[in-house]
């Protein structure tokens, strides 16, 4: 899984940035997080589990596949 990112966290704080459609979808994991400043933003992330990294990296591979899919129909 080769996203020009070192590792998972790095793809986590791009995301955190903005929703790459960007308007994000009521349920996105990483709405609350948007909010908050740069410096908090980026303690939140570092503070998450591997396993809450991963479960945002899934959601967003999933939402941009569904997202990519009503763009083509």
């Amino acid at each position: 899984m080769n996203y020009f990112f070192q590792n998972k966290r790095e793809w986590v704080n791009a995301l955190v940035m903005g929703c790459p459609f960007g308007q994000a979808l009521p349920d996105c994991p990483l709405t609350a997080i948007r909010k908050e400043s740069p410096t908090i933003r980026f303690k939140q992330i570092k503070s998450l589990t591997d396993v809450a990294i991963n479960v945002m990296i899934a959601y967003h591979k999933d939402c941009l596949g569904a997202r990519e899919r009503e763009l083509l129909k």
